[in-house]
């Protein structure tokens, strides 16, 4: 069987090509990322104590406060949506067992 070199020298130049670009892709991604960090870090690490957990979310305009509401509002959305789905997905297997015990029935009778 014949190979057609060409072909397989265009294809390895668009492989390698598109390798290229993803790589770049990714190496910028990584910069900003890690840019992003740094700034964070440097400048955020100064506002990070007890009263920043513990404190409401102030009014617009009035300085401190924190983020206690925040994170209670995500920790019972979390919860509830535990319970939820617990709910559900018991219901869910309790139905396929029933399925497959009659198809299991109906295959062996």
């Amino acid at each position: 069987m014949q190979i057609d070199h060409t072909l397989y020298m265009k294809r390895r130049i668009a492989s390698q090509i598109g390798l290229a670009l993803s790589m770049s892709a990714m190496a910028v991604g990584l910069a900003v990322l890690i840019w992003i960090l740094y700034i964070l870090f440097s400048n955020g690490l100064s506002a990070l104590d007890l009263k920043l957990f513990t404190h409401d979310t102030p009014a617009p305009g009035t300085e401190g406060g924190g983020l206690r509401n925040a994170i209670l509002g995500s920790l019972m959305i979390v919860t509830l949506t535990v319970l939820r789905q617990s709910a559900l997905m018991h219901f869910e297997v309790l139905s396929l067992h029933k399925i497959l015990e009659s198809l299991w029935i109906k295959l062996h009778n």
